[in-house]
């Protein structure tokens, strides 16, 4: 065997119950075999050559793994020895030199080979119950083998360097000689991690092997104190083959520090003791509470409270605590002795927190937050801060007022609550005696943050007050506070019943013989009669405007006062006193002095009083005043008034070199939307004595400005047409239009009701006020207008969209309708050769009349002859008639249409044909007579006579064919003759118009041997007619017809 491949062979067997495995091997070409039985048979090879080989054989043992180790592991496990190798294994040797190890359940054993290999490899597998279950760990350098607790573990090596011939190898297993009893003991888990006051558990799993049970103790030790544990059993009892389990459950105090804790668990026996050392890990613990000592502390805004604080550490770890605290807005807090304290594990400290109150505070409960954070935790705690209610009020009322007896008295006041919470106010009022409340609101509420109530009170004031001034006094009383009052008091004047008061305009200065006006203002403040009189100066002529006002209410009445200086008076000051006196009341009255001041100067002005104007709004007005000095001087000319109005004055001085006389002009331009009657003042002051001065003030009345309007006026001339179109027509509609409006417009003329194919173009025309105008519109009709009434609309519409003008225009299309109303032939039996008479009547049903008409006959389907129909008007008919003979017997069709092209545009062209059928007969045969000699002879001359005059017409006739053909085709009116083709057939047909059923005779008949030509089928057009035509007219009708060359029809082929 010179490659370094080994397999080793295992097999193993259960203590208990019996098992049925299926045993799998690799080979060392990694082969996977697999075999059922009680043992395996293994044949590996390598290249085709036997090696080894185990018998199958029965156990009773009944259980079977394997382990497959390959390549220099086994070498050295060999060269090395068992013995020192593998630990806490027994030996034996077979005769057959197959190494037998024996490993104890439940231990571990590491297999290390001595020498390192490149390529080492081990690989261990368990097989149990078709489930594969590793039991060993693998790497390049060592084998660890930890067999199941309820199996024997037999190792079978193969040495390096054997050699064995082919064949059986037995192997017998029995028990090991020498065997010696071992406990294995194992422990679960080395590390338990868990809080204070929960509990650690630990598993010792016991093994034994032998053939007797052994007795084993348990204990624990170093176990800290406080702690506690159990134990399942303190001794037991291991029997070899059947694992004891022993349960160690060790609880920490709930105050135990977070540490590592070294526990030592003993195991002793006989055999062997144990000492495991698990350790218990107690975690950290973070938990801290915080306790105010008062629940609750009542203050004032503006002042401060100290609360204490207890924080109490449930950790089992030192703790570094930062505190802090929330207020409400604006309060201030203070943490003593400090904001970051330490705390030893289950450790208490005492803190006091400050809380300012500010002095704005609001009455009420506020809380306060202590907050303790540690190790990413929080711990808080409130109290309660209740702020005191403190109340405050302000009490304003308006200023005082005066009444009269009997009338109600309204004051409004103001109340200012400057308490820091809500607060209800009564409301009290101190009247002078019988005086009564009318309404006052009490009591009044003012919520927090309104501050401030405004309300009012009505007071009835006794009819029989005495005039005077009386105090009213308003009270108002905190509820929340009814120590806080506060009062305000007001004083009423009540005047008398009757009251006369009286004022009057600016003094003003006079010349002597120059005339002054007072305003004088009376006042009455009840119903009354006021006498007005007059004191001093008699000389200057007082008047008065009136001397009695009557008043129905109070009110203010102005009385115009006039004094006239005498040319005597010097210079000085004239007073006048002016009395106004109830006629109710005597007591009740008032008076003024008025007082003139007289000057003596040389200069004087005086100024004109033009006429009131009226104007509108926007339109310019001028007013020209006469200005007059008495002396030379500047005269300054003002206005006074209407300065919106932009007043414009032709000049604003006016100088004059001696007394005289000037003009000024005033233009006044009212805005547009200028409506009543304005005033303005014109001054002219003279600019060395400004006393001197004179003023007028003219009147403007402002109409609204005229709006602009609009009207037009729309008419059409003539409102019907008939028309009758045979290409396309334009009807021109002459409108006329009118600008009845005020303003310049520009009217757009629109169509409705134009049907399809119609047109008309929109037209604009442009009017001034007033002005008249025409406008014409073209209208196109199309040539295929469907026959009937058809109204036009035209709207005639202004810039001003919403007025407008329309009129109708009403357009008949008239349009005719022919139809065959009959097709006769006369005689009706006729036979060949006989001529025979077609008599058309064509007639024009339609509103329009036909011009130009073609009425075609056919005969068996061709064309013989067309007539033209010059005019038929609506209602018409006309008759048409045509001599032709049959050349053939049999069943003839005579069939006549109107208007083959389709030219005639009609109502209804579906009845423009008519036809009829005839029977022509053959022509008698002449009967055979048997004649005498004598007689024969005389016909035979006869003959012979009649032959000759035959030849010389041959002659004559063929003579007259070698002269040039005549250019025309048709015999015409003339009795012109056209040559006929000499491949036609043979037809005779003289044609002939009736009038009225009156038939005439040919005046022309055919040549001998000259016959109708009858048009080919699909060559009509070059087959013309050789007969001569005879027209008459129909005096009833008035229809002319022409006859012409029948042509191929082109609406429809000949039948």
């Amino acid at each position: 065997n010179t490659e370094k491949y080994y397999i080793l062979a295992a097999y193993t067997y259960a203590l208990s119950t019996y098992r049925r495995p299926m045993v799998s091997i690799y080979s060392d070409t990694f082969e996977l075999i697999t075999s059922n039985g009680s043992w395996f048979a293994y044949t590996p090879t390598y290249n085709g050559t036997h090696y080894f080989k185990l018998s199958n054989r029965t156990t009773e043992l009944g259980a079977f793994t394997f382990i497959v180790a390959t390549r220099s592991g086994l070498k050295d496990l060999y060269a090395g020895g068992l013995g020192y190798i593998i630990d806490n294994c027994t030996k034996t040797i077979d005769p057959a030199n197959f190494y037998i190890v024996s490993l104890s359940s439940g231990i571990t054993y590491t297999i290390t080979p001595e020498e390192t290999d490149s390529d080492a490899d081990v690989v261990a597998y368990f097989i149990y119950e078709s489930n594969m279950t590793y039991f060993a760990s693998r790497d390049y350098t060592s084998l660890v083998i930890t067999p199941p607790e309820d199996l024997m573990l037999i190792i079978i090596v193969v040495p390096y360097g054997s050699t064995y011939p082919d064949g059986m190898y037995n192997i017998s297993i029995s028990p090991l000689p020498g065997e010696v009893q071992t406990l294995s003991a194992l422990l679960d888990i080395n590390v338990a991690s868990i809080n204070p006051g929960q509990t650690a558990n630990f598993a010792i799993t016991l093994s034994a092997t032998g053939s007797s049970p052994i007795d084993v103790n348990i204990g624990l030790q170093n176990i800290p104190a406080s702690w506690s544990y159990t134990i399942s059993e303190n001794t037991v009892s291991v029997t070899p083959g059947t694992p004891y389990i022993v349960y160690v459950n060790v609880t920490p105090s709930t105050n135990a520090l977070a540490d590592n804790y070294i526990l030592n668990i003993m195991v002793t026996s006989a055999i062997a003791s144990y000492m495991f050392t698990p350790t218990v890990t107690v975690l950290p613990v973070h938990s801290l509470s915080v306790n105010f000592a008062q629940s609750s502390i009542t203050a004032q805004p503006g002042s401060s409270v100290t609360f204490d604080v207890e924080i109490t550490s449930a950790s089992n770890v030192n703790e570094n605590v930062i505190l802090s605290a929330n207020v409400p807005s604006s309060w201030i807090s203070t943490i003593n002795p400090s904001n970051q304290i330490s705390l030893s594990p289950f450790g208490t400290t005492q803190v006091q927190i400050t809380i300012t109150i500010p002095a704005n505070a609001l009455a009420g409960s506020k809380i306060v937050w202590l907050n303790a954070t540690y190790s990413g935790n929080q711990a808080s705690a409130n109290a309660q801060v209740v702020v005191s209610a403190i109340y405050g009020l302000e009490l304003s009322i308006e200023s005082g007022k005066s009444i009269l007896p009997g009338q109600t008295l309204i004051y409004n006041f103001t109340l200012n609550s400057t308490a820091n919470a809500d607060d209800t106010v009564a409301l009290t009022l101190d009247l002078p005696p019988s005086w009564t409340i009318s309404t006052l609101t009490t009591p009044i509420t003012i919520p927090l943050g309104s501050q401030t109530y405004s309300g009012s009170f009505i007071i009835n004031v006794p009819l029989n007050a005495a005039p005077g001034t009386y105090t009213i006094t308003l009270h108002a009383i905190s509820q929340g506070n009814t120590s806080i009052e506060v009062t305000a008091s007001v004083s009423t004047v009540v005047n008398s019943l009757y009251g006369v008061s009286i004022t009057t305009s600016p003094s003003q200065m006079a010349e002597p013989g120059s005339t002054v006006i007072y305003t004088i203002n009376i006042t009455s403040n009840w119903a009354d009669t006021i006498l007005i009189t007059t004191e001093g100066l008699e000389a200057w002529m007082p008047a008065l405007s009136t001397s009695q006002v009557s008043f129905e209410s109070p009110g203010t009445v102005s009385v115009y006062l006039t004094l006239t200086a005498p040319m005597t008076v010097t210079q000085g000051n004239y007073n006048i006193v002016v009395n106004a006196v109830s006629q109710n009341q005597s007591s009740a009255n008032a008076s003024i002095t008025v007082t003139t001041m007289v000057i003596i100067s040389p200069y004087g002005v005086s100024i004109s009083q033009p006429v009131n104007q009226t104007t509108s709004a926007g339109v310019a007005v001028s007013y020209t005043f006469s200005v007059s000095s008495t002396t030379a001087d500047t005269i300054i000319i003002t206005t006074s008034g209407l300065s919106s109005w932009s007043p414009s004055l032709s000049t604003t001085r006016l100088t004059f070199a001696e007394a005289g006389t000037q003009t000024v002009t005033l233009i006044l331009t009212p805005p547009t939307n200028a409506e009543g009657t304005y005033d303005i003042t014109v001054t002219a002051r003279s600019e060395n004595n400004t006393a001197k001065f004179a003023s007028v003030t003219v009147c403007t009345t402002v109409t609204p400005a005229a709006q602009p309007r609009y009207d037009i006026e729309l008419t059409i001339g003539t409102l019907t047409y008939t028309l009758t179109p045979t290409t396309t027509e334009e009807l021109p509609i002459i409108l006329n239009l009118k600008n009845n409006g005020t303003v310049l417009d520009n009217i757009t003329v629109t169509i409705s009701g134009l049907p399809a194919g119609w047109s008309a173009l929109t037209r604009n025309l442009e009017l001034a006020a007033g002005e008249s105008g025409t406008l014409t519109i073209v209208v196109t009709i199309p040539e295929n207008a469907v026959a009937g009434v058809t109204t036009l609309t035209f709207v005639a519409t202004s810039l001003n969209v919403s007025e407008k003008d329309s009129k109708s225009v009403s357009i008949t299309i008239t349009r005719p309708d022919l139809s065959i109303s009959s097709v006769t032939i006369t005689p009706s039996t006729p036979k060949v050769g006989d001529t025979v008479t077609f008599t058309i009547v064509v007639s024009n049903s339609g509103t329009g009349v036909a011009t130009n008409v073609n009425v075609t006959i056919y005969v068996d389907g061709s064309p013989v002859v067309t007539k033209q129909i010059t005019s038929l008007d609506a209602g018409q008919q006309t008759t048409l008639t045509h001599i032709y003979t049959f050349s053939k017997d049999g069943t003839h069709v005579v069939k006549a249409v109107v208007d083959v092209e389709g030219k005639v545009i009609e109502i209804n062209d579906m009845n423009n044909e008519g036809m009829n059928t005839i029977s022509v007969k053959k022509k008698a045969q002449p009967t055979k007579t048997i004649l005498g000699l004598e007689e024969s002879l005389a016909y035979l001359l006869i003959a012979l006579v009649i032959a000759v005059v035959l030849i010389l017409i041959a002659v004559m006739y063929i003579m007259r064919r070698k002269k040039p053909p005549v250019e025309s085709s048709t015999i015409n009116l003339e009795g012109a003759q056209a040559e006929k083709p000499a491949e036609q057939p043979i037809d005779q047909s003289v044609e002939q118009q009736v009038v009225e059923g009156d038939a005439q005779a040919p005046q022309d008949a055919n040549l001998p041997g000259e016959q109708t030509a009858q048009p080919q089928e699909g060559n009509v057009s070059e087959n013309p007619q050789t007969q001569e035509n005879i027209e008459q007219h129909d005096q009833s009708d008035q229809a002319s017809s022409t006859d012409m060359p029948a042509q191929p029809p082109t609406q429809q082929p000949p039948q």
